[in-house]
């Protein structure tokens, strides 16, 4: 059985059209993320779908997965090595993603992608 509270807050959410306005305000907000990640990262392959939070980068040769995620946390920025979404025994792919829903703001989204940049930048160069 659903919560009486859950099912009362549902159903003003549908019946005052206050859902479709939230998810709205959701789409709205990602596709400026979207933007955001495409002028940061316009030099540096990566794949980001269509309304999408997450984006994967492949890393440079130059560096491991977890030694990228480790230089990019020493500056603050939170990454995932692909290692956790690998299935059984494959090898994981040389790669790192990032979410474009934690970040609190757009000003802390671009700072995040500013050091993304220069962290991938400097390894490609390597």
């Amino acid at each position: 059985m659903t919560a009486p509270l859950s099912a009362a807050l549902a159903t003003e959410l549908i019946e005052t059209a206050s859902m479709g306005k939230m998810l709205d305000a959701v789409r709205r907000a990602t596709a400026a993320r979207h933007i955001l990640v495409r002028q940061y990262l316009t030099n540096i392959d990566h794949r980001l779908g269509d309304g999408g939070l997450h984006v994967w980068m492949p890393t440079p040769p130059s560096v491991t997965s977890a030694d990228l995620t480790a230089r990019l946390e020493q500056a603050g920025v939170l990454v995932s090595t692909s290692d956790g979404f690998v299935i059984g025994e494959a090898e994981p792919p040389r790669a790192i993603r990032f979410g474009l829903g934690n970040p609190s703001d757009d000003s802390t989204l671009e700072r995040a992608l500013t050091t993304i940049a220069a962290e991938y930048d400097r390894h490609r160069s390597a």
